[in-house]
This record gives C-alpha cells, structure tokens and sequence, in this order.
C-alpha cells in the first residue's frame, strides 16, 4: 500500500481534497479505478466511498459508499487494504450515525488491529461516543487517539491524514462538557498551536471553533463563545474547506441554540435548535436529534 500512498495520484487526490476541487478529485479516482485490480482497487474504492459518503445530500447516498466498500473488502488480497476497507465503512457508520452498521464494522476492526488501531479508530470511537453524550468515554478514546498518534511512523501519519490539533479540539469539548475547563482550555492550546504547524486549508477550523466556543460556553461566557464560533465558520469559508457534513451543520446550529439560551434568549434557542432537528430528520441523524429532542424538552419543562 505504501506504493499507492506515494503515489503521484494520491497526493494530487489528497490536495484535491483539502482545496475541495470535487471536480480533480473524483476524475483521478475514476480514472485510476478504470486502470487497477486487487488490493489497489480495494485502495481506491475505500477513498471514493469515503468521498461519496461526504457528499452525500440524501441518506440512501450513502448505500452506494457501502457498496464501494464491500466491493472493495472482496477485492483486498492483503490485510492493510482489507482493514481500510473496514475502517471506512466504520467512519461512514459513526458520521451518518447507522448504529448497525457502526457494530458490524467494529468487531473486524478489533480482530485486525488488536487493541491499539489507527488512531481514527478512536478518533471515531471519541465522536460516537460525544454523539450518544458518553463524554468520559470520548476523554477515553482521544486519549487513546493521541497516544497512538506519537507512535505512528511519518509514512503512517500520511497515509492516515492524521490531524492531531482535532483529537486535541474534540477532547476539550468532552472535557467542557464533564466541567473541567482547566484542562479543556489546555487541550485549546495545544490544538491552537498544532495547528499553528499547518496550512491553513488542512486544518478544520470549525472543529477548533466548536471547541473554542464551547469551553467559552462552558465557562459562563456565551459573547465569547459566540465570537468563537462565527470566527470558525467565516475561516471554514475563506480557506475553502470542504463543506460541513450534515451532522457538523446539526451540531452548529444547535451549538447556537445553546449560546442564545444562555443568554437568556429563548426564542433563539427554539429557532436554532429547529433548524438542527430539520437538518437531523433530513439525514436520519438519529442520535443527534434525540439530544437536541431531549434538550429542548428540558427547557420548556423548566
């Protein structure tokens, strides 16, 4: 696999992605799956359902990045295709939060990479976990993510586009949700400045503005925490990162719900929350709607 990582076309795929040029990225994919066969058709077929599944506007898009993948898993001739194969279909299953297909990937994965994978392995295990409210345990699993991360050689790094400031950004809004906003606002740091280390276009600057405004909220300062947030979404727009997934969007507009009800704003809370749960229903984002659902509920009940 190492081969295909060094490639010329995975890197021009990889710069595609990160200036979000949908058009370059998807012709380099279907040019080199027209010309391949065996494991490095598995290679590419994961990256394109990994594509696909991130453009995906309708739910049912995301049936045919599960097929790439399972045509990618009968393709593999060797481990490391078969087990990106699987650790994508996992990461498709968390972000569009398909609870089944999460648990049928999960066992494979463990088998493959025992009990220390990838580090995305516990990125994503971290964000299913914040997505079913489970916050120590994402602490857990970012923990986790870091400490494999300062293992991985500089080949693996690159092969896995590993983002070390997000672990760091997504740990702190765990860590603000459990009250320890000491060490969230450490966490802030050390993403702030691991990002610091890279081009502007390959960090996610609204996850650090979801962290920022979060610890903000946290801390009892909801015009800091406003501040934070539409300065991450103005940088997301200027650097021209790949659009919001649906479940990013979600968690945007009910971070402004939370903002406005903190500041004493109710209606705004309503509206901003509504606009989360359209976008939940829109994309069957189960788990997301059930904690915005429940927050709600909580409000007009006090």
């Amino acid at each position: 696999m190492s081969t295909w990582v060094e490639s010329i076309q995975y890197q021009q795929v990889m710069q595609a992605c990160r200036t979000n040029n949908r058009d370059v990225l998807n012709r380099i994919i279907e040019e080199r799956l027209a010309k391949v066969d065996g494991s490095e058709r598995a290679f590419w077929l994961s990256i394109r359902a990994g594509q696909r599944a991130h453009d995906a506007v309708f739910p049912a898009l995301l049936d045919i990045a599960f097929a790439d993948l399972e045509e990618a898993r009968r393709s593999a001739e060797d481990l490391s295709a078969s087990a990106m194969a699987i650790s994508a279909a996992f990461r498709i299953a968390v972000h569009g939060e398909i609870a089944h297909r999460a648990v049928e990937a999960l066992m494979p994965l463990r088998r493959v990479y025992g009990r220390a994978p990838i580090p995305f392995f516990w990125q994503d295990m971290g964000q299913l976990n914040m997505k079913r409210g489970r916050w120590r345990k994402a602490v857990q699993a970012f923990d986790r993510a870091i400490a494999v991360y300062e293992h991985l050689d500089e080949y693996e790094r690159r092969l896995h586009e590993c983002r070390p400031p997000h672990f760091h950004a997504w740990r702190a809004i765990s860590l603000a949700q459990l009250g320890c906003i000491d060490q969230a606002q450490q966490d802030i740091e050390r993403a702030l400045a691991l990002s610091a280390e890279l081009p502007p276009q390959n960090i996610n600057h609204l996850a650090l503005a979801h962290a920022r405004a979060e610890v903000a909220l946290a801390g009892g300062l909801p015009k800091e925490a406003r501040t934070a947030l539409q300065q991450g979404l103005m940088n997301h727009s200027l650097h021209k990162r790949p659009r919001p997934t649906p479940a990013e969007q979600a968690e945007t507009e009910f971070l402004a719900a939370r903002i406005s009800l903190s500041e004493g704003n109710v209606v705004g809370f309503d509206h901003f929350s509504e606009k989360a749960v359209s976008i939940c229903r829109q994309h069957r984002l189960q788990m997301t709607e059930a904690k915005i659902r429940a927050a709600q509920s909580s409000v007009h009940a006090s």
